[in-house]
């Protein structure tokens, strides 16, 4: 199925009531089904990473309900947002919704409730890390999580304190390397969201590339006030 007629589908589940069942011919249904199961097989989705050949089935109907309840609000949040030009929809079906559901069915049946939930994106730069970190973020919401994307970025050493240290260490002339993070900002952020309860608000340290001629320095640190990686009720 392409992503054109995969666009065209979603866009007819969000015309049917969310409140009940998806509005899918049978045709329609095994299309979706046939397309996942082609895929699995190929092992080219995060479908294969996360869920059995048995569970394609409920992974499909999971799917359907979230594109039935969300779609063209995602489409606008992609284009608006994003800056997205490219159609959307054979990614999302294909890798973002399982990847998201993957991490969700993880987070509830593996992970020590207590405890901060931290999944880690590792790339190159320039390789999307921070659109995916945006996306799952947005989907997991939608699930009712809190979230928090955090870049290591956001813990670079203040642009003086760069300035100073290119003065003892010559080849820091970028940011990036050992040495120009703030290791104790770092820690005493998790430590924070680690003892975040519904009562107390916390400030995230956020970089701003753009100062200084592309070298970047901190710019306006983020207020969050819901606790993180707590689910709503």
């Amino acid at each position: 199925m392409s992503d054109f007629n995969l666009h065209t589908l979603f866009h007819t589940l969000t015309e049917s009531n969310p409140l009940t069942e998806a509005r899918l011919t049978t045709g329609q249904r095994q299309q979706l089904i046939h397309l996942t199961a082609q895929q699995y097989q190929q092992a080219q989705t995060a479908m294969a990473l996360f869920f059995p050949e048995e569970a394609l089935t409920l992974a499909v109907q999971q799917q359907v309900a979230f594109i039935q309840a969300y779609y063209q609000e995602f489409e606008a949040f992609c284009q608006k947002q994003l800056k997205f030009q490219q159609p959307i929809a054979e990614p999302l079906w294909n890798f973002w919704l399982p990847l998201a559901f993957g991490l969700k069915q993880m987070r509830d049946q593996q992970w020590d409730q207590q405890r901060l939930w931290i999944q880690g994106i590792v790339g190159l730069q320039g390789t999307g890390k921070t659109t995916l970190a945006c996306i799952l973020s947005w989907i997991l919401q939608k699930w009712g999580y809190h979230c928090l994307c955090l870049s290591l970025d956001d813990l670079y050493l203040p642009y003086s304190d760069r300035l100073a240290l290119q003065q003892e260490i010559p080849y820091l002339i970028w940011r990036g390397p050992p040495g120009t993070h703030d290791v104790d900002l770092g820690l005493t952020l998790f430590k924070a969201l680690r003892s975040q309860t519904g009562q107390t608000g916390i400030w995230v340290p956020r970089f701003d590339k753009s100062r200084h001629g592309g070298a970047g320095d901190r710019g306006e640190p983020e207020s969050i006030k819901h606790p993180i990686d707590r689910k709503s009720t």
